[in-house]
C-alpha cells in the first residue's frame, strides 16, 4: 500500500490514507497511537474547549516507562496516570478536565490555569472532583499541580463565580480602597422584588454598577436595545451603570480615576439626599 501510494506514514507505526485531510486532531491522534499515551496539557484543554485554550503543537502524556518510544511531538511523562484520569473527546484519548487542570500549569501561566478552572466550574464540573484529583496526583518537585494549588489559594476566589475571565480581570484591575466592596453579579430589584438588572460588578453603597462591554455580549440592535432598557430601569431606581471595555486594560489608572469620579459623586449625592430626608 505504501508502494502504491495508498497510505503514507505520519509517525512511526501510524499511517494515514493519502488524500485524507491533514488536521491537528489527526496529528494528535497519531502521536497518541504511536506512544500509547493520551492527549494532555494544552492539547487536552483545547479538546475540552476550555476558555482561553488554543491549538498548538500536539502534546501527549505517557507512562514514564514508555517515554523512550516517542520521538515526535511534545511528550510529557508521569508515573501516575490512573484510568479514572482518562476520557475520550472526538475519538481521541485525553486526560479528564480535572487531570488536565492538575497538569497544564507545568506549561502555562497561573492566570491561564485559573481561566481554564473558571470555565470548567461555570460548565458544571464539580470543584470537589478537581480538588480530589489534585490531592491524588500532587507530588513534590516540578509539576503543574503547584500552579493549581496557587490558583485555588488566591484570596479573591471566594463568593460568586464571575461570568467571564474578563470580569475577573476587571475586578482585580479595579482593586482600590474607595471602590470596596466590589460585589460580583449584583442584582438590582425594584420595590416589589422584581429583578431589574444584574451587573457584572457593583459598589452598592454608591449605587454604581460596572459592566464589561464586549462585542460578544453587547453588540447588535437586539442586545443594544436590551442594555438601554435595562440601564433606564436601573436609573429609575437610582443606579448608574458604567461600561468599561478592553481598551481600559491598557490604561488601568485612567479607568480607576474615571470610575472614582462617578463613585465619589454618587456617594455625595446619596449623603446629601439623606441629610434632606432627616426630620
Amino acid at each position: 500500500m505504501l508502494r502504491r501510494g495508498v497510505i503514507e506514514r505520519i509517525v512511526p507505526g501510524v499511517y494515514r490514507v493519502v488524500g485524507a485531510s491533514r488536521t491537528w486532531r489527526q496529528r494528535l491522534m497519531a502521536r497518541c497511537l504511536s506512544s500509547g499515551g493520551v492527549g494532555a496539557m494544552v492539547s487536552a484543554a483545547f479538546l475540552h474547549r476550555l476558555d482561553g485554550s488554543v491549538e498548538r503543537a500536539p502534546e501527549v502524556l505517557v507512562e514514564r516507562s514508555s517515554r523512550g518510544r516517542v520521538r515526535h511531538g511534545h511528550v510529557h511523562s508521569t508515573d501516575r496516570l490512573d484510568p479514572r484520569d482518562v476520557t475520550e473527546v472526538d475519538g481521541i484519548p485525553v486526560t479528564s478536565v480535572a487531570r488536565t487542570l492538575c497538569d497544564v500549569g507545568a506549561v502555562v501561566s497561573d492566570d491561564l490555569v485559573e481561566r481554564f478552572l473558571d470555565d470548567a466550574l461555570r460548565r458544571g464540573f464539580p470543584l470537589r472532583w478537581i480538588e480530589e484529583t489534585l490531592e491524588r496526583v500532587h507530588r513534590p518537585g516540578p509539576s503543574g499541580t503547584h500552579s493549581l494549588l496557587r490558583v485555588l489559594s488566591r484570596a479573591d476566589r471566594t463568593g460568586v463565580l464571575p461570568d467571564s475571565w474578563k470580569e475577573r480581570c476587571l475586578e482585580r484591575m479595579l482593586d482600590h480602597e474607595e471602590l470596596r466592596p466590589l460585589v460580583r453579579q449584583h442584582e438590582i430589584r425594584d420595590g416589589s422584588g422584581e429583578l431589574v438588572a444584574r451587573t457584572d460588578l457593583a459598589i452598592p453603597d454608591a449605587r454604581v454598577g460596572v459592566e464589561f462591554h464586549s462585542d460578544a455580549w453587547h453588540f447588535g440592535p437586539r442586545r443594544g436595545g436590551r442594555d438601554r432598557r435595562r440601564d433606564l430601569a436601573a436609573s429609575r431606581l437610582g443606579w448608574e451603570l458604567v461600561y468599561l471595555d478592553e481598551a481600559d486594560f491598557a490604561s488601568p489608572n485612567d479607568a480607576i480615576e474615571a470610575l472614582l469620579d462617578v463613585v465619589r459623586g454618587r456617594r455625595a449625592e446619596i449623603a446629601a439626599l439623606r441629610n434632606v430626608e432627616r426630620p
